[in-house]
């Protein structure tokens, strides 16, 4: 229930996680479940059915200088626990990157052209500033995300057709 889990104290998510963290099986198995809490105080997994990380620690501002989805983020007296971010480092959680900033924009349907050109630059800034073998990596990993992207592909969900003049072979 969403409502107990929202409700207990650190102490319990304490000793939750510990007892998680006691056995491989249940660490691999526990980040796919709904028993941590986002800064929005909902019940959410660490990770999303795909296995992509979709909860993260907390990062330092400086480090991270775009906006982000505070949903993305462990609740705030999470965070200023220290055994419990350890706890949460065993069971996988980590910072957030670029890189799954770049996969939030490649995955997202724009309506708006200016958003398109903001998630456009953000993907290709990244993408130049990766090394070769991180590129070749991210065409991999995101090939699918990559071909679907809107302004590749001209496709506009809301006319249901494609844009004159633009290619969709990729």
């Amino acid at each position: 229930n969403q409502f107990f889990i929202r409700e207990q104290p650190i102490e319990w998510f304490r000793r939750l996680y510990r007892w998680i963290c006691d056995d491989r099986e249940r660490k691999k198995r526990a980040r796919k479940h709904k028993i941590f809490i986002n800064r929005s105080n909902e019940v959410v997994p660490m990770q999303d059915e795909s296995g992509k990380d979709c909860l993260f620690l907390p990062f330092n501002d400086i480090k991270i200088s775009y906006s982000v989805d505070d949903a993305s983020f462990v609740r705030e007296d999470f965070a200023e626990d220290k055994e419990l971010i350890e706890l949460l480092k065993e069971l996988g959680a980590r910072e957030y990157s670029k890189r799954d900033y770049v996969y939030k924009l490649l995955k997202k349907r724009y309506e708006d052209v200016d958003e398109l050109i903001y998630a456009t630059k953000h993907i290709f800034d990244y993408y130049c500033e990766c090394s070769i073998p991180a590129r070749d990596s991210f065409l991999q990993e995101y090939k699918t995300e990559l071909n679907n992207f809107q302004w590749l592909t001209g496709y506009n969900e809301k006319e249901e057709n494609y844009d004159e003049g633009v290619s969709n072979d990729t």
